[in-house]
């Protein structure tokens, strides 16, 4: 018999509710500081955007390509073509590129944007997770004060008793990744949902990418966290009934049926809100 959930919830939809949460003190960050010590975003307007971003993925709304977001989609699609062997993601094209016979680049096209990284780069990332299982889709349940939930998502490469997510970045600093969720969902998800015993680690191996010459190259760095089930399962239950008691107070402007345990009709589509209809009454 299978189960019933009364969400279902994954880590960047968490994400999106500590990005909201924390927006007020990302505020206060340089980059968001002019000379004479004023916001370029004020922290309420962050926060604001912050929450209609969260409630439009939610909604799975169509956005405009960012290239940001697509440069890493694009160097994670090549990786996984020369880890597994088959395309992770049809919708981005590879091709390599080369010099008297010599590969010095591979290009992904994606949305328009064509991007080129260092063959040295891919071949490392590629080396280093030989063997892995890509695009990994787990799921397991969580028992909360709200009821039965669904946790799930994909794992980018899983070598064994550690779980890697890659990133790009064009500045790291560490601890960057220290607030987000999927260092805790992935793996308690691997274990509950049987498909393994023990994680140990998780590892954000994260690329500091620089272009020259038309070409992206990166320096690599791993942001390393101990995986301990218990204290992770206590922090996820508390996070998942957190994200809860927010999804409820916006539940008239959420459109996505799946996050409420059910399913979206053919074709469905979201209508993206703005910051005026959220606060309309504010």
């Amino acid at each position: 018999m299978s189960e019933t959930f009364a969400y279902q919830i994954t880590p960047s939809q968490l994400n999106g509710l500590q990005r909201f949460l924390d927006a007020e003190q990302t505020a206060e960050e340089r980059w968001n500081l002019n000379a004479d010590g004023s916001y370029k975003v004020p922290p309420a307007d962050m926060a604001r955007i912050a929450e209609v971003d969260l409630i439009n993925s939610i909604n799975r709304c169509p956005r405009l390509p960012a290239e940001a977001a697509d440069r890493g989609t694009a160097l994670n699609e090549i990786v996984d073509r020369l880890v597994a062997g088959k395309p992770s993601n049809p919708a981005v094209s590879v091709t390599s590129l080369d010099s008297d016979g010599d590969v010095y680049a591979y290009r992904a096209e994606l949305n328009g944007f064509v991007f080129d990284f260092d063959a040295s780069l891919v071949l490392d990332l590629a080396m280093a997770y030989a063997g892995s299982l890509c695009q990994y889709l787990v799921s397991a349940p969580i028992e909360t004060a709200a009821g039965l939930v669904r946790l799930y998502g994909y794992i980018d490469y899983w070598p064994g008793g550690t779980i890697v997510d890659l990133k790009t970045t064009t500045s790291f600093q560490f601890g960057k990744y220290g607030r987000g969720w999927q260092h805790l969902v992935y793996p308690y998800a691997a274990i509950e949902s049987g498909r393994t015993k023990c994680v140990t680690q998780f590892i954000y191996d994260v690329v500091e990418l620089h272009r020259r010459g038309g070409v992206y190259y990166g320096n690599r760095y791993a942001e390393s966290y101990d995986y301990h089930h218990d204290e992770a399962t206590a922090k996820l239950r508390g996070g998942v009934e957190r994200f809860i008691t927010w999804l409820e107070a916006r539940r008239p402007y959420i459109t996505d049926r799946k996050i409420f345990g059910g399913e979206n009709p053919d074709g469905y589509v979201g209508e993206p809100i703005t910051v005026e209809q959220l606060f309309k009454n504010d």
